[in-house]
């Protein structure tokens, strides 16, 4: 660090209160975790403060029982050689990228990753051409058949009803450790710009979702049922959540409805319902913590990361601002017409994606004179994989 950045930092820590000192602080001595699992030989490092997500992680690539060992922290663009040095067995590594980073230091050999996307859904066309064919016929069938209707309100009770009965009890069974809670103040503040969407089955209400009504547009935001029971989501009422939005907005002349927050991986359940609804995915606006980008460090090539790097696919930046797909493949032959439909298909309607990069595991030979096919030429790029296990490094600007 220069004596110019040194005298910035104590500046900012006299100025701060201790808390954001300390914030501060942490971005260039950051938490240290090396996350593992007794039944599994795989393990990786998780660099940041972030605990929800930390568990995220940890239970997206080690599944449930994985414990976390804290390492000695030390200046950020030192820990990739400790890393190597104090967890050789360590696969792969997990920066946060704070604010710190982004305008100091430079990340040579890594994937950079968002740690949320945004989707975006149009809604100034018909009610009958916002949803995909598919998608609208099965939107109309679950609101037939479950007799749903629906209501708009601003009553206290029936918001505290909802927070405390509907959210809080559905967003803690579905991600348990990894839940971002907001407390009820937070909440409240929230209704003084917002308005309550429940759905009803005859007079009993079994879902129901906020709406925010922001300067970059309407939010659909906290979503619960009726106690917190997933039934109600398997019976179709979050597709009556979001048809009745779309249908109180355009009273409304709202054009575009934001469908908040999901996580970047492909297969990720809320993102796959989003893109499958029609919506487009984009850059997030919002974000739980400021730290918003993580840097995808691979150290070891082993069986087990490329296990899990295939069974999880995931949006990067190639360049800033631009949101690809990353598909990985352990293909044991060159890919072939059929190989690259089935791996790029599943993620075809993912709109908002600039390209869907393939990186092969194995021979670098096995990339080469590989033929696309016509329909995905424009937007699919091969890569070997081998690529990503140059020497990852964090160098001071």
């Amino acid at each position: 660090m220069t004596l110019n950045n040194f005298l910035i930092f104590i500046k900012k820590a006299i100025r701060f209160p201790y808390k954001e000192a300390d914030r501060y602080f942490r971005m260039l001595m950051p938490d240290v975790r090396f996350l593992a699992n007794r039944h599994k030989t795989f393990s990786l490092v998780y660099v940041g403060t972030d605990e929800k997500y930390r568990n995220y992680i940890g239970n997206l690539m080690l599944g449930e029982g994985f414990t976390t060992e804290s390492l000695p922290s030390d200046r950020i663009w030192h820990l990739p050689e400790k890393i190597r040095k104090n967890k050789p067995e360590c696969a792969l590594a997990l920066f946060e990228i704070s604010r710190f980073m982004e305008k100091h230091c430079r990340l040579e050999n890594a994937l950079i990753m968002p740690k949320w996307v945004e989707a975006d859904l149009d809604i100034s066309v018909p009610i009958e051409e916002v949803f995909p064919k598919r998608a609208a016929r099965d939107i109309r069938r679950r609101i037939k058949k479950n007799d749903y209707r629906y209501e708009v309100t601003q009553e206290k009770s029936l918001s505290d009803h909802f927070y405390y009965n509907m959210y809080l009890p559905y967003i803690q069974s579905l991600f348990d450790d990894a839940a971002y809670l907001p407390d009820y103040h937070w909440y409240a503040g929230k209704m003084k710009h917002s308005e309550l969407l429940l759905v009803k089955r005859e007079d009993m209400i079994v879902a129901g979702i906020l709406l925010e009504y922001l300067k970059e547009g309407v939010l659909m935001n906290y979503v619960g049922y009726k106690d917190g029971d997933h039934k109600y989501l398997k019976e179709g009422a979050l597709n009556a959540l979001l048809y009745f939005t779309v249908v109180r907005l355009k009273e409304k002349h709202h054009r575009t409805l934001r469908l908040g927050l999901s996580k970047p991986f492909l297969n990720d359940g809320r993102l796959q319902y989003k893109t499958a609804k029609g919506a487009h995915i984009k850059e997030a606006i919002l974000s739980f913590t400021p730290e918003t980008k993580l840097a995808l460090a691979f150290f070891r090539n082993t069986p087990e990361l490329r296990d899990i790097m295939t069974n999880n696919p995931f949006i990067f930046y190639p360049e800033k601002h631009t949101l690809c797909g990353a598909i990985f493949t352990d293909a044991d032959r060159s890919l072939s017409y059929p190989d690259i439909e089935n791996l790029v298909s599943p993620f075809r309607h993912y709109q908002g994606l600039e390209k869907r990069r393939v990186y092969v595991f194995g021979n670098k030979n096995k990339c080469n004179n590989i033929l696309l096919p016509e329909q995905y030429a424009d937007k699919t790029e091969i890569f070997s994989a081998e690529t990503l296990f140059s020497d990852f490094r964090i160098t001071r600007i």
